[in-house]
């Protein structure tokens, strides 16, 4: 096994100890999303909201949401999670929020919103 499978296998026996754990269950959404499990992703994102003990865990957690939502092809769906993700904590740059809130521009034909969201991004 590689040390990125035993990692994953950890969180999964801490998961399993704990469900309630966000950021358990943040870790194990994204790993799920990149193996292309966007449902049970979509799942264990909204797990990690729902049990998010600090702000940071709540903000990315709202952030993986929004960008499974746009991945899974519901922009709908991915714009609230990406707001709440921004609001919560507006003082800081979170990049998966701004790159996703890019890629729904580009995806509804605002090029040019989409440019300059990834040009603010670069500067901040």
């Amino acid at each position: 096994m590689s040390l990125a499978s035993d990692g994953v296998a950890f969180v999964q026996r801490a998961f399993k100890l704990n469900n309630k754990c966000s950021a358990a269950a943040l870790a194990l959404s994204t790993t799920a999303g990149l193996d292309g499990q966007i449902p049970m992703a979509s799942k264990l994102a909204e797990r990690a909201i729902q049990y998010a003990d600090t702000k940071r865990h709540s903000v990315l957690a709202n952030a993986e949401r929004g960008r499974l939502g746009f991945v899974a092809g519901d922009v709908a769906d991915a714009g609230p999670f990406i707001a709440a993700a921004k609001t919560e904590d507006a003082a800081s740059v979170n990049v998966v929020a701004e790159l996703t809130l890019g890629q729904i521009a580009l995806k509804n034909g605002k090029s040019i919103d989409g440019l300059v969201i990834y040009l603010v991004l670069t500067y901040r």
